[in-house]
């Protein structure tokens, strides 16, 4: 993935993150609650990946000189 590629995933995640925590505070059925964590807990891990994965190609971009 190029830089924006990376960027459009990561701000992909970071909303889905957000929606995910509304969801989690606002599920009230006890059955569901643990599914709710799962699906924020994975979408913090996403973020969390392409976050890195931006990070590494700005450190790349800035060594090499190029984009």
């Amino acid at each position: 993935m190029n830089i924006l590629e990376l960027q459009e995933a990561l701000e992909h995640a970071r909303e889905q993150l957000f929606q995910a925590e509304i969801k989690l505070d606002h599920t009230t059925d006890k059955e569901l609650i643990d599914a709710a964590i799962y699906e924020q807990k994975s979408w913090e891990e996403r973020y969390n990946f392409y976050l890195r994965k931006l990070r590494e190609a700005f450190k790349k971009a800035t060594t090499c000189g190029g984009g």
